[in-house]
């Protein structure tokens, strides 16, 4: 009870606390500033990123992260020509720095010097093949060349080896859309057994975009389509516009709808014996 009351009187006490020391600066740990700034630059906050980078070299940072991340922020910033420079400083401390090697790589794309980044890219498969990051970045490359099956193979080794990550899904939709062929997409989605010959590998967000363009491309073209033959219809009359679609939608679709029937028959066939299609399970 006493010991109670002593305390309740000392917290009320009305006389002021002594004033505390001032707490000693803390000097900022470079590694700590260089790991933020690694994160800021992949997350798009550049402005941060440099501060960051400028604060772990006032702390004494110095050597190939610096070198590395300043090249990696030069790429995020589109300043290519500085990205090639920091990157091959950081390359000559460390030759063998895989990351390096690819913000070179990525920086001599943005240059449009395709013939260099492979070169470096062809040179990285031979000691890591296995590497999704040197295997994205080479579809990318291909991409960029129009060598769309070259592209695909990339793009889908990278997801095999890191299923995690969609962006290799990502970059075979990219490449079929590259083709004009935004239809092929279908072929990568989840749950979806209506193709004919369905792919192996299937994501949500290749599904998600797929279904994006796949919407945007078909209202444009019904918007389109309707424009113009409300134009002809009032241009011409009911009986010239009656006559030109009969022409080029009926005689076509009369013509070939028989042919392609039996030829989509025999292609689910084709595809049914090679184990592409799923069959539905047998109920217990």
């Amino acid at each position: 009870m006493i010991a109670g009351l002593a305390l309740l009187l000392a917290l009320a006490d009305p006389k002021p606390a002594a004033p505390a020391a001032p707490a000693e600066a803390v000097a900022p740990n470079p590694a700590v500033s260089l790991s933020e700034a690694g994160r800021a630059i992949a997350a798009g906050r550049l402005d941060q990123a440099r501060a960051m980078l400028g604060t772990a070299v006032a702390a004494g940072a110095r050597g190939e992260p610096v070198d590395r991340l300043l090249a990696d922020l030069a790429l995020a910033r589109g300043e290519f020509e500085a990205a090639v420079k920091t990157s091959e400083g950081a390359l000559t401390i460390d030759p063998g720095n895989v990351n390096a090697r690819l913000i070179q790589s990525a920086a001599l794309m943005g240059q449009k010097k395709y013939g260099a980044s492979r070169t470096i890219l062809d040179a990285m498969l031979k000691s890591a093949p296995s590497s999704p990051d040197v295997l994205f970045q080479l579809g990318v490359v291909n991409l960029a060349e129009g060598k769309y099956k070259e592209a695909e193979d990339a793009f889908r080794r990278a997801y095999q080896l890191n299923p995690a990550n969609s962006r290799g899904l990502m970059g075979v939709v990219e490449t079929y859309m590259a083709q004009n062929k935004p239809d092929a997409a279908l072929s990568l989605l989840p749950g979806y057994e209506l193709w004919l010959v369905m792919d192996q590998t299937r994501s949500w967000p290749v599904a998600w975009l797929a279904f994006a363009l796949h919407s945007f491309r078909m209202t444009t073209f019904f918007l389109l389509a309707g424009y113009f033959g409300r134009m002809m219809l009032v241009r011409r009359g009911t009986r010239a516009f009656v006559s030109n679609r009969a022409r080029r939608i009926l005689a076509p679709l009369l013509i070939f709808w028989l042919p392609v029937l039996i030829l989509f028959a025999l292609a689910l066939v084709f595809a049914a014996s090679l184990g592409a299609i799923p069959t539905p399970k047998e109920p217990p």
